[in-house]
């Protein structure tokens, strides 16, 4: 007959179970193969085949049904593929929307946030005028 100390706990209100606990079992012993084994592969280590695309944060064209999009995989985070994607021509129109330079130019819910080209008719002749002069001035003589 099992000891009151190797019997299995009693819930309030039962009897006491004469049920022995089980004695706890010694973790089996590591086989040598899968030590060797753990030991070779834990030296030789690979870039994960998929991991690197899964972390490209990638701006969508926000304008309709456009499928353009830019990614920059030295960039660092959303908002700094954002600004890279501003300085590679996309632009932000009047509603907050990212727009790719295809949508910028056909899409006509595109909503230009300012003038594409400021333009004076007077300062753009008097630029172009100045611009030839100094040409001509740095023009070697033949």
């Amino acid at each position: 007959m099992a000891t009151p100390s190797q019997t299995a706990p009693a819930i309030p209100g039962q009897k006491p179970s004469l049920r022995p606990m089980p004695s706890p079992r010694p973790a089996p012993a590591p086989r040598p193969e899968a030590l060797a084994l753990a030991d070779v592969g834990a030296d030789t280590t690979a870039r994960a085949v998929i991991g690197d695309q899964l972390r490209v944060p990638i701006m969508w064209c926000e304008m309709g049904s456009c499928i353009s999009w830019h990614a920059d995989p030295a960039a660092l985070g959303e908002a700094d593929t954002r600004a890279r994607a501003i300085e590679a021509g996309w632009r932000i129109d009047a509603l907050g929307r990212l727009a790719c330079p295809r949508c910028q130019q056909t899409d006509p819910g595109f909503w230009a946030s300012r003038p594409v080209v400021p333009w004076d008719r007077y300062t753009a002749i008097a630029r172009t005028a100045h611009a030839t002069a100094w040409g001509a001035a740095a023009m070697p003589a033949a």
